[in-house]
């Protein structure tokens, strides 16, 4: 629980760097961000090694994530490095799974974390990570590792394109930032099918079907 307000505690700080407009200080928002996220992996893990898991931190993880990569992805559109589309698609995402999530609770049915939403989470992240990485380009390449898998990153997407006849056209961070919006609704629409039963219960008992 600490990690997870340690986590929303951060976000401040990544968006003052985020937008002081020089490279230096955005690489310090790329730096908070990775803190961020690896504090995302270790209360997770904690948790569950040491058998620590309570129904607060159930909510306080979720809550913690959901306003980490909102900020990051709300900043990214106030600078229009994310297409409002793909900014509507992550949106309606943590709308739909934060929904399911109260009405389950607030009816007592069973919440399940869905497999989908890690690896959306992975995704997530490594764009980010990617994105912020491309904004301070020049600062990573005084470190040898971070510059080395940005640059085999961006090679590799480079060559897609290129196979596709269309370099000029698209950035390789739209091109990112598209795979992490697609994959991020599809985990929406998932938890809504992997609690189709729950969903049904609650349609009907709204609808007076159920007594």
């Amino acid at each position: 629980n600490t990690l997870s307000i340690i986590r929303i505690i951060l976000v401040p700080f990544f968006l003052f760097f985020f937008f002081s407009n020089e490279n230096n200080l955005i690489f310090f928002s790329l730096i908070i961000f990775v803190i961020a996220s690896v504090t995302d992996f270790l209360d997770g893990f904690i948790a569950r090694s040491f058998n620590q898991i309570s129904n607060f931190g159930k909510f306080l993880d979720p809550l913690a994530d959901k306003i980490l990569t909102l900020s990051v992805f709300s900043s990214f559109l106030l600078l229009d490095i994310i297409s409002y589309w793909m900014f509507f698609l992550i949106i309606s995402r943590d709308v739909i799974v934060t929904l399911i999530r109260v009405l389950f609770k607030k009816y007592h049915l069973t919440f399940v974390t869905s497999n989908v939403a890690k690896i959306k989470t992975t995704i997530q992240i490594f764009v980010i990570i990617y994105v912020l990485s491309s904004m301070c380009q020049d600062k990573i390449e005084e470190i040898f590792l971070i510059n080395q898998l940005y640059v085999f990153f961006n090679n590799l997407c480079l060559s897609v394109l290129t196979l596709l006849n269309i370099e000029n056209q698209i950035s390789t961070s739209w091109i990112f930032l598209t795979i992490a919006s697609c994959v991020t609704f599809y985990s929406g629409l998932h938890y809504m099918y992997l609690h189709r039963t729950g969903l049904k219960f609650l349609i009907n008992k709204n609808s007076g079907n159920v007594v």
